[in-house]
């Protein structure tokens, strides 16, 4: 007969503290978000802990964009006239893992998202607000994402640089070429080795020469145009893309292991040569 009186007093004190611990956590959880898990306050996609990017645990301190809002409850976080919902490319639910020029900023928080130095909003050609209806050369590339934005053959970056407006194509023509030339970081006898270039004219032939011997050869088609390597030999071609860059393959034989030798790119298309390159196998 004593038992029941103590088992209802431990009934009521347990129901009391279960009571309490509920509205312990939704007072934490309502008011104090920064310590919530799994939330997203303002349905960006993007959860409240990962728009804290200072990572200091005080999500009211973060403004990417200096807007007066906070990331984890601006619905735009980096302004660039995109949505952080619309961010999303890959439509993984979560704008974390779209990095489309892989600079290591996450779209959502990137003023440029392809890397091209116009930032995003300025690739609003129609000057609507919106980047996402934006496709000046028609390629099903929008212009934000774009690195040739209006088709012309020469990059946004390079336009930006020349001073002529990278969605306009009618002048791209007359721009400055600049074609370098990489060799491979470690040239390799007795396999295939790759030589990139930049700066190339859009979609032209580049040639790439050998020589042990420095003086000229003239390039054909390109008048007055001379490789500083006497002698060269044609080694292997690579075609340009739209943007001017491209590759070029060479097979360096086994027996090169201990030779210097000369390489130097020609551009027949631009009539412009790269700079010397002074490979050891």
């Amino acid at each position: 007969m004593g038992i029941a009186p103590l088992t209802k007093v431990c009934a009521l004190v347990y129901g009391f503290a279960m009571r309490h611990l509920i509205v312990t956590i939704t007072l934490i959880t309502v008011f104090f978000p920064s310590f919530g898990w799994a939330q997203d306050a303002d349905g960006d996609g993007a959860l409240d802990v990962e728009e804290d990017w200072n990572g200091d645990g005080d999500l009211t301190n973060d403004d990417t964009d200096f807007d007066g809002s906070p990331n984890y409850l601006d619905i735009d976080d980096d302004n660039d006239g995109i949505l952080t919902l619309d961010e999303d490319l890959n439509g993984s639910g979560s704008p974390m893992d779209d990095d489309s020029d892989g600079d290591g900023v996450p779209n959502f928080y990137d003023e440029d998202d392809d890397g091209d130095t116009l930032l995003t909003r300025l690739e609003d050609a129609n000057g609507d607000g919106d980047p996402l209806n934006d496709d000046t050369d028609f390629d099903g590339v929008l212009n934000y994402l774009d690195l040739d934005s209006d088709g012309g053959g020469t990059s946004d970056q390079d336009e930006a640089a020349a001073g002529t407006d990278p969605l306009d194509p009618s002048d791209d023509a007359g721009l400055p070429l600049n074609l370098e030339l990489v060799q491979p970081i470690v040239p390799t006898p007795n396999a295939l080795n790759r030589w990139t270039f930049t700066g190339a004219a859009p979609n032209a032939i580049v040639n790439l020469h050998r020589s042990a011997r420095i003086g000229p050869k003239p390039v054909g088609g390109c008048p007055g145009l001379y490789l500083q390597i006497e002698g060269a030999t044609f080694v292997a071609s690579g075609t340009a893309d739209a943007y001017g860059s491209g590759f070029v393959d060479f097979f360096i034989p086994a027996g090169a292991v201990g030779q210097v030798r000369l390489f130097q790119a020609a551009d027949n298309v631009g009539c412009q040569i790269s700079d010397l390159q002074l490979v050891f196998f």
